[in-house]
């Protein structure tokens, strides 16, 4: 009786681990089976693809390379200053030609050879032609590739062959309803075999089709939290005048009651080369500020434990700080060599209004 309850009781758990073996092994198989991560197979399998190709352009261009530098002195300065990677050569190679031990042409050939294998080997062929028989598999149990209707433009082209692997691919229109995709080197075997194709917008999208390749979406550009900018306007020499001494008067106005008198300040004008190369950072001398209808400069104040601005900008100008000192307003800045625009404020009430509030209404008249 004993034995037969350890016997049922080791059967129990024999079942118990083969079901818990057998329900992952499904788990597992549905979420290789599932769409999102098939997806990210296909992305990984044309990462892959890139990269293989990669090394058959990067072979293509050490030949051209060779093509060109065919004396002696070339080939030591390719070897010595060039990077290995691009004329397809060993580290060690220009210290061998450098040491006697073989000879400019021969290292050469050296090179030639190996670029010629990487283009025609049969090793990397095989591999392109497993990547591209695995990406068949896997878009073809994601189902059919949509036949692209929509407008064709050549970004879109180069789009397609860069995930290609194409190598720097340039899509032109040499005439209506013709695309030509050139690359400075050869395009990927199961595009074209030769450096440029020029197809239809049908055969453009049968193209694609037949590789598997679907246009992305475009997407709705995010709108911005900021607001939008105001203009930024260099006004002339009459208005600047005017709004500086607007500033002027304010300052006046805000030394009332107090031991120090307001400073005037002047425009300040110089060039736009001289403005763009004193206007970076915190502590330039020249700045762009922005200006609210009151003419005031707009600044950024606490209200009720909220940053929030102190008033509302209409236009944004340029201001400089050479020479600043307490009680003395910034000097507004004019750029001679720009084109001048109008404030959009009313000037003359502006300076009415800060006169009576600096009570210089005697003064004025």
């Amino acid at each position: 009786m004993h034995s037969a309850m350890s016997a049922s009781t080791d059967a129990e758990k024999a079942a118990t681990y083969w079901l818990y073996r057998a329900t992952g092994v499904e788990r597992f198989a549905n979420m290789k089976n599932d769409p999102r991560t098939r997806a990210n197979r296909i992305k990984t399998l044309l990462a892959e693809l890139r990269d293989l190709q990669r090394g058959i352009n990067t072979a293509h261009a050490a030949l051209a390379i060779w093509d060109r530098f065919t004396t002696d002195e070339q080939i030591r300065h390719a070897l010595g200053n060039m990077d290995t990677r691009k004329t397809w050569s060993n580290y060690d190679l220009y210290y061998k030609v450098d040491k006697g031990e073989i000879t400019p042409a021969d290292a050469r050939q050296s090179c030639i050879e190996g670029a010629t294998l990487a283009v025609n080997g049969p090793v990397r062929r095989r591999w392109i032609e497993h990547v591209l028989n695995r990406l068949a598999f896997e878009r073809s149990m994601l189902g059919d590739v949509p036949h692209y209707d929509g407008e064709l433009t050549p970004v879109i082209i180069q789009a397609f062959a860069r995930e290609q692997g194409a190598e720097v691919p340039k899509c032109t229109v040499p005439h209506a309803g013709v695309f030509r995709l050139e690359s400075p080197v050869l395009l990927p075997a199961h595009i074209a075999p030769e450096a440029s194709l020029a197809l239809s917008e049908d055969g453009w999208r049968d193209l694609m089709q037949a590789s598997g390749y679907t246009v992305p979406a475009r997407t709705a550009r995010r709108v911005s939290a900021k607001p939008d900018a105001v203009p930024l306007i260099n006004p002339s020499e009459e208005q600047a005048e005017q709004l500086q001494t607007i500033w002027n008067l304010h300052m006046v106005a805000a030394c009332k009651g107090k031991h120090s008198a307001a400073k005037p300040n002047s425009i300040y004008s110089t060039t736009q080369t001289t403005y763009s190369a004193n206007s970076k950072g915190d502590y330039a001398p020249f700045k762009t500020i922005e200006i609210a209808a009151d003419g005031r400069r707009v600044r950024m104040e606490w209200q009720r434990q909220e940053r929030v601005r102190s008033g509302e900008p209409v236009a944004r100008i340029r201001i400089s700080t050479i020479g600043a000192e307490f009680y003395k307003p910034d000097a507004l800045l004019v750029i001679t060599d720009k084109p001048s625009k109008p404030l959009p404020m009313d000037l003359d009430a502006l300076e009415a209004a800060a006169r009576q509030a600096a009570g210089e209404e005697e003064a004025a008249a």
